[in-house]
C-alpha cells in the first residue's frame, strides 16, 4: 500500500478538483445553467457504464431493462429488453461493439448494440453483481451472489471456469486494464490477484476492501480501508 489519506481531505480536495476541471471544460462549449438529465426508466438505476470512446452511456435498471444514451445530442437511443430480474452490473466490450449485463435472474447477457438483441446468455446459479472483459477482449469474468467469480472465453463462452476462493459479499471484481489480471476482494479484508489466461493466481493485497476503482492505465488501485474513514491507494505493477 503506498498510503491512506483521509476521505474528508485529500478525497474530497481530489473530487472538488475533477469537479471544476470538468464544469470548466462542459462551459466552453455549453452554457451552463441546469444539469444535463435523462429520464425513461420505471425504476431505480443500479448501474452506468460510458461507452470505450465516451460517446455513449449505458444504464441499468430495477425495471429490468438496459437503456442507451447519446452523450452528443442527449437523447435515449433504445432500450433492452430480456433481463427477468434487476440489472445489476454493466460493462462494454473493448470494440464497443457488445455491452455485457448482469442480473438478478442468473443471466450474464451479451448485447449487440445496434440491434439491441442478444447474442449470448450464460447462465450462472445466482445472481450476478458484477462483470467484467478483459481489454484485449479475450476473458470474461463475472462475481455472483454466491460470492464466486467465473471466467469465460468471451469468444466462445461455451462453460465457465471457477476462480478458487470466494469474494466478499459485493462481489464487485475487476481487470486490470491491459492485462487478463482479475482483482477479487476477499472476506473480510484484502484482494487476491488471478490471472484469467493463465488460470493460476499472480499476487495478493493484503488489506483493504471494497468498494475499489482501478485507474485507467492500470497502475493505480483505490480501496477503502474497512475500518474507518480513510482510502487506501495501491501501487499494482509492484504489488504494494
Amino acid at each position: 500500500m503506498i498510503g491512506r489519506a483521509s476521505f474528508s481531505g485529500i478525497l474530497s480536495a481530489v473530487y472538488l478538483t475533477v469537479m471544476l476541471q470538468s464544469v470548466a471544460a462542459f462551459a466552453q462549449t455549453r452554457v451552463l445553467t441546469d444539469s444535463v438529465g435523462w429520464s425513461g426508466h420505471d425504476a431505480a438505476v443500479t448501474a452506468v457504464s460510458f461507452s470505450p470512446d465516451g460517446q455513449w452511456v449505458a444504464s441499468a435498471s430495477m425495471d429490468r431493462t438496459i437503456k442507451l444514451w447519446s452523450t452528443d445530442r442527449f437523447h435515449e437511443l433504445g432500450t433492452f429488453r430480456g433481463h427477468t430480474g434487476p440489472v445489476w452490473s454493466l460493462t462494454w466490450s473493448p470494440d464497443r461493439r457488445s455491452l455485457i449485463s448482469g442480473s438478478e435472474d442468473g443471466s450474464v447477457k451479451i448485447w449487440d448494440i445496434f440491434s439491441r438483441r442478444v447474442r449470448r446468455s450464460l447462465r450462472v446459479s445466482s445472481p450476478v453483481l458484477s462483470v467484467a472483459v478483459s481489454s484485449d477482449g479475450l476473458r470474461l469474468a463475472s462475481g455472483t451472489g454466491e460470492r464466486s467469480v467465473l471466467v469465460w472465453n468471451y469468444g466462445s463462452p461455451a462453460r465457465a471456469e471457477m476462480v478458487p476462493g470466494t469474494t466478499d459479499l459485493m462481489a464487485a471484481i475487476s481487470i486490470i486494464p491491459g492485462t487478463t489480471t482479475l482483482i477479487i476482494p476477499r472476506p473480510g479484508a484484502g484482494f487476491s490477484l488471478w490471472d484469467a489466461a493463465l488460470d493460476q493466481p499472480v499476487g495478493a493485497l493484503d488489506g483493504g476492501s471494497s468498494p475499489m476503482a482501478v485507474s485507467h492505465d492500470g497502475r493505480w488501485l483505490a480501496s477503502g480501508s474497512g475500518q474507518d474513514e480513510s482510502i487506501e491507494l495501491w501501487d499494482l505493477p509492484n504489488r504494494r
